[in-house]
């Protein structure tokens, strides 16, 4: 079927769409092994991935102040991320999981999902696979051991059941039964994700029935997303970021100073992310997203849709959080909020004039060289940082031998430095033994500056990169670039 996209040359888009399409397959070939983690999240990500794809461990290997999810003892990200990326290292038969190749299918998963929906049009495929290609954040994320390109894919699946909703003449209790046990299955894979629910909001409108239907699902999936993540997610552990203080001030703060306070927050945040950029391009990216948020609310209002009303609902409420518990800064507010591309491209492809559209590509092709050389250069100074040597050798060697030191022990849990997990450091948390020579697992710990209460994960070891004398401990073994202290 020949694909009519009126005020563009078909071939122009077609050629778009395939040079963009070979370059990421030749840049998949040209990383793909190469690349190496980078920093806490990462880190994490490939560890926990490990520990389920080679022992089956479910168990997080390593834990921030020695303090786990309340149930399972997972880590900061949950399980289901550390689930996907053992058993796709299990399908591969590796025992190194690579989690970029994962992520280069995850992203295709995302053009088979739009070209297999129903529920768009043949120029909305063509349109919407366009944008999404071109998109900036898609390339960075997937190529690199983050989870974004997942949530891309999740952005996809919300927004079409959501668009399926409105669709119908009058909305189903099952149609809307499965976008509530939607959203709750994605709040699984991000803290944020019952935000979505705020996309029936528009149903409140339609009957007294329908009424009550949202009236019950918007609080049950909100009380259920925050209940689930305080259970199966450990804390988040960074204490200079803002979410982190807001709940462990809610303890100690009256209301009114909280509020003051995070009033205080939000304009901080708000001033950064509109007026405080590191590189123009990311003013780009945030001010694509802006002006899309914009778009929809004016677009809702002209058009008097509900379903856009609906998708500015979810979209404002993802804007405002970020904006009053997060940060605008580390990329932690694109990585937030790149999921609402493809709500916003969706209605500017059906509601807005086509040049909106063509603009957005056009906007993400001018960013995109940005993201691609920082790539080349990541991956190339990580290859150095990371490349064999003497040191990382004798630091492999007393690894293992650290895993014979504890096989005796009934219960090992190492503190680590945290210098260990910071940014542009050589890799070498990857390569920590998940369990002793008998087999019993050796569990982990990060101590950021503060001694927390005791727990199952406090550390009765401590391992101090280079050898010393502390004076204040035992030596429980002395190798040639590593030592391990006995704490009690």
């Amino acid at each position: 079927m020949r694909i009519k996209i009126p005020n563009i040359s078909t071939g122009i888009v077609y050629l778009i769409l395939a040079a963009l399409g070979m370059f990421y397959v030749y840049f998949f070939f040209a990383v793909n092994g190469k690349y190496q983690p980078n920093g806490t999240d990462e880190f994490l990500y490939y560890i926990e991935a490990k520990a389920i794809a080679v022992h089956n461990q479910f168990t997080t290997p390593i834990s921030f102040d020695g303090v786990t999810s309340r149930i399972g003892d997972f880590g900061i990200h949950g399980v289901f991320y550390a689930t996907i990326d053992g058993f796709w290292a299990k399908l591969t038969g590796s025992t190194t999981p690579n989690i970029l190749a994962l992520n280069f299918c995850i992203a295709l998963l995302a053009f088979v999902l739009i070209y297999t929906t129903k529920e768009f049009s043949a120029t909305e495929k063509i349109l919407l696979a366009a944008v999404l290609l071109s998109y900036p954040p898609l390339f960075r994320y997937t190529f690199s051991f983050y989870k974004e390109t997942i949530q891309l894919v999740w952005g996809i699946v919300l927004s079409v059941a959501l668009i399926k909703i409105y669709r119908v003449p009058k909305p189903t209790l099952g149609l809307i039964i499965s976008y509530f046990l939607l959203v709750l299955l994605y709040t699984q894979f991000r803290y944020n994700g019952f935000l979505w629910i705020f996309g029936l909001l528009p149903l409140f409108f339609v009957s007294a029935r329908m009424k009550w239907v949202v009236a019950f699902l918007i609080p049950l999936t909100i009380v259920l997303g925050v209940l689930s993540n305080l259970l199966l997610v450990a804390p988040f552990p960074y204490p200079e970021v803002f979410n982190y203080v807001f709940m462990e001030s809610i303890k100690t703060k009256p209301i009114i100073d909280l509020l003051v306070w995070l009033w205080q927050h939000f304009y901080e945040t708000l001033t950064e992310f509109l007026f405080i950029h590191d590189t123009w391009q990311k003013a780009v990216l945030r001010y694509v997203l802006l002006g899309g948020i914009i778009s929809t609310a004016y677009l809702a209002y002209k058009k008097k849709q509900l379903v856009l009303w609906g998708l500015f609902a979810v979209e404002m409420m993802y804007l405002l959080t970020t904006l009053a518990f997060y940060h605008a800064h580390w990329e932690l507010d694109i990585r937030s909020l790149s999921i609402l591309i493809i709500p916003i491209a969706w209605v500017l492809i059906n509601y807005a004039h086509r040049a909106l559209t063509y603009a957005v590509i056009g906007l993400n092709l001018l960013v995109l060289p940005l993201f691609v050389s920082t790539s080349k250069a990541t991956i190339a100074q990580f290859q150095q940082i990371n490349a064999p040597s003497i040191y990382k050798g004798q630091l492999l060697a007393d690894f293992d031998n650290i895993a014979a030191t504890l096989a005796t022990e009934e219960r090992a849990v190492v503190q680590l430095p945290v210098s260990m997990f910071l940014f542009n450091q050589p890799n070498f948390p990857i390569h920590l033994p998940l369990k002793t020579t008998a087999s019993k697992p050796i569990y982990y710990t990060v101590y950021r500056g503060y001694v927390p209460d005791k727990t199952d994960f406090s550390p009765n070891f401590m391992l101090s990169l280079g050898v010393q004398n502390s004076g204040a401990y035992s030596v429980a073994y002395a190798g040639k670039v590593v030592c391990l202290y006995r704490l009690n």
